[in-house]
């Protein structure tokens, strides 16, 4: 069969019709895949509970230094903070000189400073013991990331300070952690002289990647690193106790064998959280 030059041209026009009309279906269902990952990857995200970090530095003689994070979703921080609440409750009373307006700081306690000072060591070892505990027992998990500060200066000409590098190693893992969650985390830190600084290094590295092996900028994290007064957050306090007990067990030799038991019962108590997150010193 033979076709005159109109018809051929009328099916050439039909047949290119044809093809715009697939290809615009293949662009809708394409756009329109896209708009249901993206509103499925944000459902998810909304059903996820979001997640808190409370960050707390330490420090041995210039020769270590430390940054420990909390990591908690609201449900998690809300049984902490009940619980070192109950704790205080539990104990106060004349007979002991526990106050419940007492806060959770690792140096008080073991140095019976401040609120602390009349009170029993083998009532605040007790009481700093059941505080870890019930921090392992909410389900939040613990990064401990130390710096050896002599090991440092030798592996590199020009290191940068550990405080830096501490920190881009913990936001790195915070990062990672509330990836694997997708969620969005929110950063917490005891009010400090440093707080401009760390404001800028989480700002510096979610503009141009992290510090390290692996390049981040830090999606999972929320650009605003907010700073509290220790007094009015638990979890800040909690962060304290783990970070300070840490410090000691990876730097600190204990003179008798009851501050020894105390220590190890203290990690025993602690392991869980950790489990859950990473504790090291570098390099």
């Amino acid at each position: 069969m033979k076709f005159t030059d109109a018809e051929v041209l009328e099916l050439t026009n039909v047949l290119s019709s044809s093809e715009a009309l697939l290809a615009s279906f293949a662009e809708d269902a394409a756009a329109t895949s896209t708009v249901q990952r993206s509103r499925g990857l944000q459902e998810a995200r909304a059903r996820t509970p979001r997640l808190s970090a409370f960050i707390d530095e330490s420090e041995r003689d210039g020769e270590y230094y430390f940054l420990g994070a909390l990591l908690a979703t609201d449900r998690q921080m809300e049984l902490i903070e009940t619980s070192l609440d109950g704790l205080l409750a539990e104990f106060a009373g004349p007979h002991v000189n526990v106050t419940t307006a007492a806060e959770f700081h690792g140096y008080e306690m073991m140095q019976r400073r401040g609120k602390w000072k009349r009170v029993p060591l083998r009532v605040v070892g007790n009481i700093y013991v059941r505080a870890l505990e019930a921090i392992s027992a909410s389900g939040a998990s613990f990064y401990f990331e130390g710096i050896d500060v002599r090991a440092l200066r030798e592996r590199y000409i020009h290191p940068w300070q550990p405080r830096d590098v501490a920190m881009s190693h913990l936001l790195e893992k915070i990062d990672e952690h509330a990836g694997r969650l997708r969620s969005t985390v929110y950063l917490h830190a005891d009010e400090h002289h440093t707080a401009d600084d760390h404001r800028e290094q989480l700002n510096f590295a979610q503009q141009n990647g992290i510090y390290g092996y692996k390049p981040s900028r830090l999606r999972n994290c929320h650009s605003d690193f907010k700073f509290l007064e220790s007094k009015t957050s638990r979890c800040v306090q909690a962060a304290d106790l783990v970070t300070y007990i840490l410090n000691r067990e990876k730097t600190a030799t204990e003179k008798s064998d009851q501050a020894l038991a105390l220590k190890r019962r203290m990690i025993a108590g602690l392991m869980p959280a950790l489990n859950r997150g990473r504790h090291r010193i570098w390099p």
